[in-house]
């Protein structure tokens, strides 16, 4: 499998469950090794993508983790919140400055954000992508109520 263009957040889903020829589903506990620092993504894109040549440069920013099994278990996250360093645990109300390691056999979902000098928000990826108005006509509300307005809407990311 290979990515053909990527966007400014790119989420990886590893899979844990499994399913045993004697049709038993059970939890696949293997480590994945991810570097919190840089990760260029460029040897994963189709060789035949326009988009390899683009920077395709991510830094893992959070890491949603399961314990327990294919019937049930709990959910907890480690987050970077200001692409720092310092990471972050979130475990129902409790929460940690500098969890260690913030990588484990829990990892479930990793959320990468694109290195940049200039990452575009959200919303304004949404306004610039022509099918996604289509989809969804709020949008144009939106670039409406930015034009020339103080509001919330007419923020920096909108313009």
């Amino acid at each position: 499998m290979h990515i053909w263009r990527s966007s400014d957040i790119l989420i990886v889903h590893l899979k844990r469950f499994g399913v045993s020829e004697s049709g038993f589903r059970s939890r696949l506990n293997a480590f994945v090794d991810v570097p919190l620092g840089e990760v260029d993504f460029t040897p994963y894109f189709a060789p035949d993508s326009p988009f390899r040549s683009q920077n395709n440069r991510y830094r893992l920013y959070a890491v949603s983790n399961h314990t327990g099994g294919y019937g049930g278990g709990h959910y907890y996250a480690y987050c970077r919140p200001d692409d720092g360093d310092e990471w972050v645990e979130f475990n129902d109300s409790s929460v940690h400055s500098n969890p260690s390691p913030v990588i484990t056999k829990d990892a479930y979902v990793l959320f990468f954000r694109r290195m940049s000098d200039a990452p575009q928000t959200l919303e304004r990826l949404m306004l610039s992508d022509e099918r996604c108005r289509e989809d969804h006509p709020w949008i144009l509300e939106v670039e409406r109520a930015s034009e020339g307005s103080s509001a919330p809407c007419g923020s920096s990311a909108f313009q």
